[in-house]
């Protein structure tokens, strides 16, 4: 089951090229977990750069994990399944051969 991981920004942050996200104080980030990275430092002291989205911007990109601080863990909860409805069976169809006989034929059932 996958994770997210929280974390505040505590600086500011001018991202430097479009594959990072600019931070303000107090910016909520959120990581996805397994990382899709190698992790440097810790989960609860990052170091390096971390891969997430800003809720305040909802920008991806990469951030310094030097400029937040770790707030907590969360597991994503699995979708909820869709019940599944019962499929209608239709009835079986009765005849009557003397009421269906169409062949035209005479002395045939139905004529």
């Amino acid at each position: 089951m996958a994770e997210l991981v929280f974390y505040r920004s505590q600086y500011k942050y001018v991202k430097g090229d479009d594959s990072e996200i600019s931070l303000e104080v107090g910016d909520i980030l959120e990581v996805k977990k397994p990382f899709q990275f190698t992790l440097e430092g810790t989960e609860e002291n990052p170091e390096g750069w971390i891969l997430g989205i800003n809720q305040r911007t909802n920008e991806v990109g990469y951030f310094p994990g030097t400029f937040v601080e770790y707030l907590r863990t969360e597991l994503l909860a699995p979708p909820t399944p869709v019940p599944q409805r019962p499929v209608p069976r239709p009835e079986p169809i009765t005849r009557n051969i003397e009421e269906s006989n169409d062949s035209g034929y005479i002395g045939s059932p139905g004529s």
